[in-house]
């Protein structure tokens, strides 16, 4: 048990699933594999790419390189169910700029940042962006934790997934042209800085 993620830092992970290869000599075998795509294929050791240590991360905190779609891009079209079951897009729940955060209530890292996303919900002003949750996980356990921004079921995280993120929590800015406007974020940090951008 690691509960201040310190050896996850260490290797540079900023999220979870992710993982590292060390050869039988303890040195570092692979780059950082995200997600559980990149996971299971280096435990397959289908994945040369992650295989060869020289694509490690540079520095221990920078984050995975940013896949999906290209900032400018337009956003594809989202239609998930919200907690009462209804089907709904994202104009539905948002009307200018907007952080789509995708959360999971059963990952230790989202409710690490749970408090400090309630906290900016109540002081969140006029310029700041809309906040829509992605979320895996039952309706009930989405609802216990009170947000007040809307919550949109994805429990095969095919959204995320289609946007670039490979794990939670993690987030992206869509302008009010409904254009991709940032790079995924990942982790609580850069989650939070980019709602405060």
């Amino acid at each position: 048990l690691d509960s201040g993620f310190t050896v996850g830092r260490a290797f540079g992970a900023s999220g979870t699933p992710s993982a590292v290869l060390v050869s039988a000599d303890g040195k570092i075998a692979s780059g950082l594999a995200v997600g559980s795509p990149s996971v299971i294929s280096l435990l397959s050791n289908d994945a040369p790419h992650l295989l060869d240590p020289s694509n490690a991360a540079p520095e221990p905190e920078a984050p995975p390189a940013p896949r999906g779609i290209a900032m400018g891009s337009k956003a594809p079209e989202i239609k998930l169910p919200d907690l009462d079951g209804d089907e709904v897009t994202l104009d539905d729940v948002s009307d200018g700029r907007t952080v789509l955060l995708f959360w999971n209530p059963g990952c230790g890292f989202c409710k690490r940042l749970e408090a400090e996303l309630k906290e900016w919900e109540e002081s969140a002003g006029d310029e700041s962006p809309d906040l829509v949750l992605i979320s895996t996980g039952s309706v009930e356990d989405n609802a216990a934790h009170g947000f007040e921004s809307p919550i949109l079921l994805d429990q095969s995280f095919r959204t995320g997934s289609l946007f670039g993120a490979s794990g939670t929590p993690s987030a992206i800015l869509i302008d009010e042209d409904g254009n991709v406007a940032s790079t995924v974020k990942v982790g609580g940090p850069e989650v939070m800085s980019l709602l405060r951008s």
